[in-house]
């Protein structure tokens, strides 16, 4: 059989030929203080690294209530500019950092941001924004991070909420405040005719409710003219949306489907003599109420050939090298013809991460392999005989983000006790996923209806009576539901 290499793209420190070894650069953890000027906490200050090159992992994160903030292992090692900025600041600190060494802990120095403080000012504001995630308000809201609190009133402030959904607003002029808590993909929320006087106010949650939109789109014959009737059209939700939708495409090729839960989704357009072809679909836009996709072009299925083709897609699970790679099932595998631009053929991996395909015709080919959440390759096949050829694996890195699954599970003592209130953290291990809060009911019992599949650290906190405990878990088969079982916390 005959073994076409492997060119690797961003990320791999080597590209080995048959025998040896695939590196990838393993991930590092920053930590830092951010403080205003004068000393006081930049609580939930937003923390964002632009890599120096293209290939570099960004991330966005905000500050505690302590002003501390940490990215979690999800640098990799190469130069940042690391941006610091909080709405009580007179203006942004950038500073440039080097990553040099991958499983290090880098202490970034305390930064401070310049702050002139107003006349009267003294009054905070404080509250948390949660999300109803089921449409049910008599189940547990989810904390939503990332949200813009905005204050108008005799003093203008803006915030943003933290991992917990929280926020604080410090140094307000006495009065009465309009609060507007503001996201991508949700109703704005607000209270009007706030009274702040005095030291502190806190409010009661902001409830962002996920906005609906409207989408559609066309799927055309590979001439991108004539509308292919009645084909099935699948929607598959990435992130944001839980339910799988289905339409067909009427006498324009035209399908749609309305007021469904803004989010991500692959559209996959199918029909009996055409080749099956998947989109993404971005419908996470507040602003925009109508998303139309791309136009799907289906080229016709070709006669078939005699020769075939087989493969294994893996990733880099936990960031370290040294460990097992593991499969990555539903890769698409697509074969484009030299000098074309649509796949005449398409395959995707299964569990284990094989895949393979009969009836490939002779000649040159681009295979791109893609998976939402990983960034796509592409290698070269080239077809001369009636033989089934084996392609060297291929190591898709994270990139974006993948399908969601739920979480369960409840957090006891080492007495065997449920623990009531304790926060439980989801921190992914790659840059592409979402760090995710919640807190045990009265059964100690936690519940996260839709994260990102992938590996998380997960983090048992409470108070002093307790010691933060940590746990990795595994979740990477998107689509599933997960039940960790008894999590315990440990005491001193």
């Amino acid at each position: 059989m005959r073994k076409v290499l492997l060119i690797a793209t961003v990320l791999l420190l080597a590209i080995g030929l048959t025998g040896c070894t695939i590196n990838i650069l393993p991930a590092a953890t920053l930590q830092g203080t951010i403080q205003l000027e004068g000393g006081a906490p930049a609580s939930n200050a937003k923390v964002t690294l632009t890599p120096a090159s293209a290939a570099g992992t960004s991330w966005m994160g905000y500050a505690d209530a302590a002003g501390a903030w940490t990215t979690g292992r999800t640098i990799r090692p190469e130069a940042y500019t690391i941006k610091f900025e909080h709405p009580m600041a007179d203006s942004p600190v950038t500073i440039t950092y080097d990553v040099l060494t991958p499983y290090k802990t880098y202490i970034v120095p305390l930064q401070t941001l310049p702050y002139t403080p107003s006349e009267g000012e003294g009054s905070k504001v404080s509250g948390t924004t949660v999300w109803d995630h089921d449409g049910n308000p008599a189940t547990a809201m989810v904390p939503l991070m990332g949200v813009l609190i905005t204050l108008d009133g005799p003093s203008s402030r803006t915030a943003y909420t933290d991992a917990t959904g929280s926020f604080e607003v410090l140094g307000l002029l006495p009065g009465t405040y309009d609060i507007y808590g503001e996201k991508d993909g949700y109703a704005a929320a607000s209270y009007m005719d706030v009274a702040v006087a005095g030291s502190e106010v806190s409010m009661p949650p902001l409830v962002l409710v996920q906005d609906k939109v409207d989408v559609g789109g066309y799927v055309y014959e590979d001439d991108g003219v004539t509308p292919i009737v009645g084909a099935a059209i699948t929607l598959t939700p990435a992130y944001g949306a839980y339910a799988t939708l289905h339409a067909t495409t009427d006498a324009l090729g035209f399908w749609s489907k309305d007021d469904i839960k803004a989010g991500w989704y692959k559209v996959k357009a199918e029909k009996t003599g055409y080749v099956t072809e998947t989109v993404d679909l971005d419908a996470m836009d507040s602003t925009i109420t109508t998303r139309i996709t791309a136009d799907v072009l289906l080229p016709a299925v070709v006669a078939p050939g005699a020769a075939g083709a087989e493969g294994m897609v893996i990733w880099d699970h936990d960031g370290d090298p040294l460990t097992d790679f593991v499969g990555l099932n539903n890769v698409k595998v697509s074969f484009i013809p030299d000098g074309g631009t649509l796949p005449i053929m398409i395959a995707y991996t299964d569990t284990t991460g094989a895949w393979s395909v009969t009836g490939l015709p002779m000649g040159l080919y681009t295979l791109t392999l893609d998976k939402t959440g990983f960034m796509t390759q592409e290698i070269s096949l080239n077809v001369t005989a009636a033989m089934t050829y084996t392609v060297d694996t291929v190591i898709l890195v994270p990139g974006a983000t993948t399908e969601p699954v739920s979480v369960t599970g409840k957090v006891f003592d080492p007495a065997d006790t449920p623990v009531v209130s304790c926060m439980v953290i989801f921190e992914p291990m790659f840059d592409w996923g979402y760090t995710r809060v919640t807190y045990t009911n009265e059964e100690g019992k936690f519940t996260i209806p839709s994260m990102i599949a992938g590996y998380y650290t997960v983090t048992l906190s409470k108070s002093t009576a307790y010691v933060d405990t940590y746990y990795d878990v595994d979740l990477t088969v998107g689509g599933e539901s997960y039940d960790l079982g008894v999590l315990t916390i440990q005491t001193p």
